[in-house]
């Protein structure tokens, strides 16, 4: 797992310093590989979520203790996590959603059960399902218990739903809640610069320049 994480780590970092966008659309939400053809593809675009594949399946099939129904080693559950999310960056979603959805229906009291409740939503955005991740994702935000970082990670992904759906007003309210409750830096700067471009579709023009100059005093520490 220790290894297995660094790999996805890696692969993480990588993308954040290659990626490009296009500043001509509206910024997808979350930085991940670019997906050329916006369609599943089945092959290895970085090797380094390949690796952190390999390492959460060995741990899954090597380290699992189910006994009488139930299993008794706590690491995994967070074994399948990493399974999903090294599928998803490597842009295959179907198998990213099935190591999603598993840990949802064996292990409702994991403590990544939410997490892996908002990765699942965030690969049905991928395959295109996004009135589908919008209807879960707030039935999921009406949970109490939803907050801190898990929180603004669903209010990030339920306004990338929005933006697909061209429902931008919409999309506004919660990536400005999302920004709210973040505190790293690069996602607070992509934040603000998506809702200048929000405000700039809705006519609100004023309010998009104030937020392309909160960009700018970011001065040279962001991308």
């Amino acid at each position: 797992m220790y290894n297995g994480q660094l790999a996805y780590d890696k692969g993480v970092e990588e993308i954040k310093a290659s990626r490009t966008d296009n500043f001509a659309k509206i910024l997808p939400v979350e930085m991940m590989q670019p997906d050329e053809v916006e369609e599943i593809v089945n092959t290895q675009k970085n090797p380094n979520f390949q690796r952190a594949e390999e390492k959460a399946i060995k741990a899954a099939q090597d380290h699992s203790i189910f006994i009488a129904g139930a299993e008794n080693n706590p690491q995994i559950d967070d074994a399948y996590m990493l399974l999903g999310k090294a599928r998803y960056q490597d842009l295959r979603y179907v198998p990213a959603q099935e190591a999603f959805n598993y840990i949802i229906m064996r292990y409702p009291d994991s403590d990544i059960f939410y997490e892996a409740t908002i990765w699942a939503e965030k690969t049905n955005l991928r395959l295109k399902y996004d009135n589908t991740a919008i209807r879960n994702l707030k039935k999921l935000l009406k949970n109490p218990e939803l907050e801190g970082k898990v929180k603004a990670e669903a209010l990030a992904t339920l306004a990338q739903g929005y933006i697909n759906t061209q429902a931008y007003d919409s999309a506004k309210q919660a990536l400005e809640q999302a920004y709210e409750l973040t505190n790293e830096k690069l996602k607070k700067a992509r934040y603000t610069f998506i809702l200048g471009q929000l405000n700039s579709k809705l006519g609100e023009k004023q309010t998009a320049i104030q937020n392309f100059e909160e960009v700018i005093d970011y001065n040279y520490s962001i991308p």
